[in-house]
């Protein structure tokens, strides 16, 4: 019993190292896709700034060369936006299949955990029915020397 107490115990550790270790790995996917969200909302908001610049510098009147400036600018960051777009939805599914990992590993432990509440309580009834057994024999040990001396 002392063996497989002894395993159990081992693959509980692991079993809560490999939960912390996803928790980690879940956090930092986290982080690095409020970092791409961040990213994104501020270059839709340089985009959404220069579109107003080139939109004033067009009703004052602006030189060719300046506006195909303005619009390439634009373009550019439009190109960067969508690769941005690409990354946050990358860190969104490595969220999602970091959530899951971890929530895999939680069952796991929590098997291992149920296991060993079982085992527990196997032996703990193993020991009540000896402790009983003993004071069964005890208590008709005593009865009989009563018996015997009367």
């Amino acid at each position: 019993m002392a063996i497989q107490q002894a395993t159990l115990n081992k693959l509980l550790q692991q079993a809560q190292e490999k939960v912390d270790e996803a928790a980690k790995q879940l956090a930092q996917h986290i982080g690095q896709r409020q970092a791409s969200q961040d990213k994104l909302k501020m270059l839709q908001s340089y985009r959404d700034e220069y579109q107003q610049r080139l939109d004033n510098s067009s009703r004052q009147g602006v030189a060719p060369h300046e506006l195909l400036n303005f619009r390439e600018f634009i373009n550019k960051l439009e190109l960067a936006l969508t690769q941005q777009e690409n990354e946050v939805a990358y860190w969104e599914k490595s969220v999602q299949a970091s959530q899951q990992m971890w929530l895999a590993e939680q069952r796991k432990l929590k098997s291992f955990d149920v296991l060993g509440q079982r085992q527990h309580e196997l032996a703990q009834q193993k020991q009540d029915k000896l402790l009983q057994k003993q004071n069964d024999e005890f208590s008709m040990n005593q009865y009989f020397r009563k018996q015997s001396h009367e």
